[in-house]
């Protein structure tokens, strides 16, 4: 079982949405730290 399964029993809502852009998956203090540096490039990138 996982948390979602834990959800669905406890009442709340479920439900699948389609994302665009890109993803990071933040498994680790490691993957966050990267996913914040990828943010700030782009945003250095997009800001000239």
């Amino acid at each position: 079982m996982n948390f979602i399964d834990d959800l669905i029993r406890e009442g709340h809502s479920v439900a699948a949405f389609e994302l665009s852009g890109h993803y990071v998956n933040l498994n680790d203090v490691a993957s966050l730290e990267a996913a914040q540096d990828a943010a700030i490039r782009r945003r250095l990138e997009n800001d000239g």
